[in-house]
């Protein structure tokens, strides 16, 4: 039998949809294809083989990113159970106990110039510094202030790891029109732009870029908000003045 889903936080996931559709494949030896458990407390009755084992493999195709705890217990002798947890992970979520679902984002996604970013942070994760999250497939993703941004230890991203104009755009045409969240699970189809920490020659504009459509735009306000990632490797700080 199985249980309800669980998102990584610990609570029940409820949908009428099929993403917590449980389904058991390749059922032997009662030589079924499938049977799909698409709700807590499905149950299956199954015979073994001479050695009493029975085999067979579980998929979740639809999902979320959820856990599911399967039990196996003995007809003639209900004490006899044992279980086990099966975890489906989604390329949306990161791998961290912060995390709303079970997921496998990447931690890195190095551009073709060789530059390495961090995976954005969770809204969770921030150390402070926010000023307001958007969601996306499940999880809440921080926005923060140019302000922020400037400010030591407030963002977790300090100026020396921010990436410039020219990073965000390589990424960006290696990967374009969305690729970034298709490939490694960003959120940047919700339209939100990214801090580059260079800016305008000319005005001394704060830069930011959309990047699931390349973008680009710049503003003088330092209270506007925006999404942020941070380089794995930092480079020299930028001179105020030339």
């Amino acid at each position: 039998n199985r249980d309800a889903g669980l998102r990584r936080d610990g609570t029940a996931y409820s949908s009428s949809g099929s993403e917590d559709d449980i389904t058991l494949n390749a059922i032997q030896p009662s030589d079924m294809a499938a049977f799909v458990m698409n709700v807590p407390g499905n149950v299956l009755y199954l015979k073994t083989d001479k050695q009493g084992q029975a085999t067979f493999t579980v998929s979740q195709n639809a999902t979320v990113g959820l856990k599911t705890t399967l039990s196996a217990t003995l007809m003639d002798d209900e004490m006899r159970t044992a279980s086990q947890d099966a975890i489906f992970t989604v390329l949306t979520s990161p791998d961290s106990d912060k995390a709303t679902m079970w997921g496998h984002m990447p931690e890195t996604v190095t551009n073709s110039a060789g530059v390495t970013f961090h995976r954005p942070l969770l809204y969770s994760e921030m150390p402070g510094g926010t000023s307001g999250s958007y969601k996306a497939s499940n999880e809440t993703w921080p926005l923060v202030s140019k302000t922020s941004t400037q400010m030591t230890g407030v963002t977790g991203c300090d100026e020396v790891y921010q990436p410039l104009l020219n990073d965000l755009q390589t990424l960006y045409n290696d990967h374009p029109d969305g690729a970034i969240e298709t490939l490694y699970g960003w959120p940047v189809t919700q339209g939100k732009c990214w801090w580059a920490l260079d800016r305008v020659v000319k005005t001394g504009n704060y830069q930011i870029m959309r990047l699931d459509n390349g973008a680009k735009t710049n503003t003088s306000s330092a209270g506007t908000t925006g999404a942020q990632v941070c380089l794995v490797d930092s480079h020299a700080p930028l001179p105020a003045t030339i």
